[in-house]
């Protein structure tokens, strides 16, 4: 009975250990995904200017022609 406790504990003391290192992963991967994702929100707000600057200007001249 004791023994399986012991098993039971070093199995979880493993998956503890287990579950810090997979957290230490994706810890260290934060900064390079921020970066990425800090660089594609930059990209859609230059794409959402462009098509803010497009329909001022495709409104300017529909109303123009008329």
């Amino acid at each position: 009975m004791l023994e399986n406790e012991v098993k039971e504990l070093r199995a979880l003391s493993a998956e503890h250990k287990n579950t810090v290192y997979e957290m230490q992963d994706k810890v260290k991967a934060l900064p390079t995904e921020e970066k990425l994702l800090t660089t594609i929100l930059n990209e859609i707000y230059t794409d959402r200017e462009a098509l803010h600057k497009l329909l001022k200007l495709l409104k300017r001249r529909r109303f123009a022609y008329h």
